[in-house]
């Protein structure tokens, strides 16, 4: 199962990437997120805690792509190891694509492993709605004057 769901930004590429590889900031415009640690580089693990209601879950990504100004992705399950990673497996993408200097259609998209698109697929209403409020908050934040 894939969720898939643009906006169009009027910002530069260099803005809007800029915005999604500053891990410190994330707190400042995306509503799901308490911190992203780690080490943004392909290959390389970062751990995002991610709001869930009034508690922080940790969870564990590897960085899968990383084009500068164009896509990052990564990959992440709720188990580090063995069999089960692979059945609870999501791969998340953020990709920019350019419409001119000043404008990009930013996709936030999602896509879950077969048996974890079991569960998710209960809840479609919430993702859509909870991918459409993170690029409402990564447009406002990139469109704004103080963050340029």
């Amino acid at each position: 199962m894939q969720f898939r769901n643009n906006i169009i930004i009027k910002a530069s590429a260099d803005r809007i990437f800029k915005a999604l590889t500053d891990l410190p900031a994330y707190p400042d415009w995306h509503p799901g997120m308490a911190k992203i640690t780690g080490n943004l580089a392909l290959d390389k693990s970062l751990t995002l805690y991610m709001k869930l209601g009034k508690r922080v879950i940790k969870v564990p990504v590897i960085v899968t792509r990383l084009e500068n100004n164009l896509l990052l992705e990564w990959q992440g399950s709720l188990f580090q190891k063995g069999k089960l990673r692979q059945t609870f497996l999501v791969r998340h993408a953020f990709i920019i694509e350019v419409v001119n200097d000043k404008e990009c259609i930013f996709t936030n998209e999602e896509e879950f492993s077969p048996l974890l698109s079991l569960f998710v697929n209960r809840m479609q209403k919430a993702f859509i709605a909870g991918y459409q409020n993170v690029n409402e908050a990564l447009k406002a934040y990139c469109e704004a004057p103080a963050n340029c």
